[in-house]
Order: C-alpha cells, then structure tokens, then sequence
C-alpha cells in the first residue's frame, strides 16, 4: 500500500510540475470548448459513471492509480489544445458543465441497464464492465 501510495504521489507531482504535458503536435485551431477537445467529454463521463457505481456499489472500488493517470491523460489533451491550467480549472468547476457531464453518465448508465440510486442495477452494471475489461471497467475494480 505504501509503494502505491508513493507512486500516486510521484506521478501527482510530476503533473503539478508540467512534466506530463504533451507538446503540441500541430498549430490547429484550438476547439470552441473543452468539451469539444477529443475524448475528453467521453472521459469525464466515464470518470461520473464510475463515480456514481463505486459509490453505490460496495463490492466496487475505484482503481486509483488509473483513475489518476486517466484523468492526467483528460488534462493534458486539454492542455495540448491550448487551454491553459486555470480555463481547465474553471471547465471542471463550472455549474453548468458538471451537469452537463453527470445527464450524460446518466444516459450512459441507463443505456447499460443501470439507474442511479439504484444499487442492484449499478452493481451489475460495474461488474459487467470489470468483466468486460472495458476503459471503465479498468478504472474500476472489486473490492477488496
């Protein structure tokens, strides 16, 4: 535990630092929205849908290290785009965009057979995605 706990904190560090950060590859315009950044809207949902499961679902857990590194991947396809650390900050702080990202995990779950509030349904659904080895079911896992 205590070596997974230095590695979360080293790669956390190293995204503090910049030292993830991609370089830009092209000088293509910088999309109208973060949301409109390649996966990442995708990628938040997930992170929601795994939220709404392990919270629910008490032989679920989050796999955190991918999870962290998951969400580092999320950032800096931002960052690559042109948004700078605070436009991303504010991005996924603002109101209106957590709502936006938690009606789309609920379609994403209802689509899956699952409802929020619903522990039987979420439990299935998380383990159907473990099972399926699919990018949540990676950032998920059963508890221990």
């Amino acid at each position: 535990m205590r070596g997974a706990r230095a590695m979360v904190r080293g790669v956390a560090a190293l995204a503090l630092t910049g030292a993830l950060a991609l370089p830009a590859a092209t000088a293509e315009p910088r999309p109208g929205s973060i949301r409109d950044v390649a996966g990442v809207m995708d990628g938040l949902v997930l992170i929601e849908a795994g939220n709404v499961i392990r919270k629910a679902c008490p032989t679920i857990e989050a796999n955190r290290l991918r999870g962290i590194l998951f969400m580092l991947d999320l950032k800096n396809r931002a960052s690559v785009a042109g948004y700078s650390d605070d436009e991303i900050r504010a991005f996924v702080d603002d109101p209106a965009e957590k709502a936006r990202v938690e009606a789309a995990a609920d379609r994403w779950l209802a689509e899956r057979g699952a409802r929020r509030g619903d522990p039987e349904t979420l439990c299935r659904a998380g383990a159907a995605e473990i099972a399926a080895n699919t990018q949540l079911g990676r950032l998920l896992r059963r508890a221990e």
